[in-house]
């Protein structure tokens, strides 16, 4: 958890308890700390509380994206800051709790679904590279057109066979 008083801290942590499994909390009150230790890769999850104005918070955001971006980041937000957490989420957060509204079901059930679209969205990755890797590196030509009939992709075998026509 970045940010955060001492006592958000303790209620957190409170709540953590209820998810079913051994959780660790661990706090970090400057965002520096707290960017070292996600980009170590021993988190598995970000609670980011950072009560900063709107440009700052962007830019921690957009930080803790670049230094760890398989890590999902739910920010906690004040009640009714609907433009906070519309930012959040347009710059990578996985999701965004309003402070005042987190109990136990609703701060476990954020984390599980986080780390569920994050393990999906990884897997995603990993399967397009692989297919793309597959047809990149076919013997025969593969070519993607649009409704239009503008040619979207090529892999390269096609690019060759498209050469090799009269007028090409």
């Amino acid at each position: 958890m970045i940010g955060a008083s001492p006592g958000d801290v303790l209620s957190i942590q409170e709540m953590l308890r209820g998810c079913g499994r051994e959780i660790e909390l661990i706090h970090c009150e400057r965002f520096e700390d707290g960017l070292a230790l996600a980009s170590g890769g021993a988190v598995e999850v970000v609670l980011l509380d950072l009560d900063l104005p709107e440009n700052q918070a962007t830019t921690c955001l957009d930080r803790l994206r670049r230094t760890a971006p398989e890590v999902p980041i739910i920010v906690l937000t004040a009640e009714g800051d609907d433009r906070a957490a519309l930012r959040a989420m347009q710059h990578g957060a996985q999701d965004y709790l309003a402070r005042e509204r987190i109990d136990a079901e609703l701060l476990c059930r954020s984390i599980r679904y986080a780390l569920g679209r994050t393990r999906a969205e990884l897997a995603l990755r990993h399967s397009e590279a692989m297919y793309r890797r597959l047809v990149e590196n076919l013997n025969e030509g593969v070519l993607a057109v649009d409704e239009a009939g503008v040619i979207t992709f090529a892999n390269p075998r096609m690019g060759e066979i498209l050469a090799t026509l009269p007028g090409a």
